[in-house]
């Protein structure tokens, strides 16, 4: 009699979900905090890749692994751009930041919890992330998701200007998953 591993059930599982490569060109990564006597920095990666797994008739067989090229920042200043990346994101040491989903978890039709790791600064830590999803009108095999959620950079190891500049950081999502099924 054979016992199935936890490993050889996730294996199974994830063979039923379709496989949709990230596009980067219907993909936007952004980030938004509060700074002391500068308003709110607004600032996006250009740099990244991924995949999602999608199982619509069972979601938790679903996930999503990226990875975002931490140097990628942008916020419309180079001088800004230079100061994050060095100060904030300390690029030479730390060159990538990624998630790995761990569970999937439907609410309601348009909406899902998405639990994974987040590795940030060099540090692991859980976060859920809320997902919006949005069919294409028109019958059109598109789905749309915007994943949000807010971390605290301090729980990252990521404590310079603090606090002038924010703890928390809202962070924004969007990609599409075309020939949905």
């Amino acid at each position: 009699m054979m016992v199935a591993t936890p490993a050889l059930v996730a294996a199974r599982e994830a063979v039923a979900a379709t496989a949709f490569p990230i596009d980067t060109a219907r993909t936007h990564v952004a980030f938004d905090v509060a700074s002391l006597g500068f308003g709110n920095t607004h600032g996006s990666f250009h740099s990244f890749s991924g995949q999602l797994a999608l199982d619509l008739e069972r979601p938790q067989r679903s996930g999503v692994n990226f990875t975002v090229a931490a140097a990628s920042v942008t916020t419309g200043s180079e001088q800004l751009d230079g100061y994050i990346r060095d100060t904030f994101f300390d690029v030479a040491y730390f060159p990538t930041m990624s998630f790995q989903s761990t569970a999937v978890r439907k609410l309601d039709e348009r909406t899902a919890e998405v639990t994974g790791a987040l590795t940030l600064h060099g540090v692991t830590r859980p976060i859920v992330l809320r997902v919006a999803v949005e069919p294409a009108p028109g019958g059109r095999k598109v789905l749309g998701f915007v994943a949000t959620t807010t971390i605290h950079r301090s729980e990252f190891g990521m404590t310079a200007a603090l606090p002038l500049v924010a703890d928390d950081i809202a962070i924004r999502v969007s990609t599409e998953a075309e020939g949905v099924e």
